[in-house]
């Protein structure tokens, strides 16, 4: 199981922690400015199992999100709007990182929430809105 961390007070900080079947930490990646400090604190304070992870983190400093994949087809399938370029899309998603992949599974909702509300905007295809790195963009 994959959970993307995203730090409330910095909010381009992100981490990205993967966990195997029995609940046991397999890894993690940091993306965005952390410095040394940082790390070196979030590598004592994380848990080794997964079981703990909310009581660790479930303060007001992280929010966590749980990722059960990150294949090309769920965000395909996610996304449900089945236009465009298929295979470029895929070699789109197969370029981004893991972290990037959980934002962009993250920030589909909110973009539908938003076009919802938008309702003269079109929805991007696939392609574009990884292309565009749209999931990077904040949708009120």
């Amino acid at each position: 199981m994959k959970y993307l961390l995203k730090s409330k007070r910095f909010p381009t900080n992100n981490l990205l922690l993967e966990y195997d079947d029995e609940g046991m930490l397999q890894g993690l990646q940091f993306q965005g400015g952390w410095n040394s400090d940082q790390k070196s604190y979030l590598l004592k304070v994380i848990p080794v199992e997964s079981g703990l992870l909310n009581s660790t983190i479930g303060n007001s400093f992280w929010i966590s999100h749980e990722m059960s994949q990150l294949e090309f087809i769920d965000f395909w399938n996610g996304y449900a709007y089945k236009v465009g370029n298929k295979k470029r899309a895929e070699k789109l998603w197969d370029g981004l990182t893991d972290i990037e992949k959980a934002q962009c599974m993250k920030s589909v909702k909110t973009y539908d929430s938003y076009l919802v509300n938008h309702p003269k905007m079109e929805k991007c295809y696939p392609e574009t809105y990884l292309a565009q790195r749209r999931f990077e963009s904040i949708y009120k």
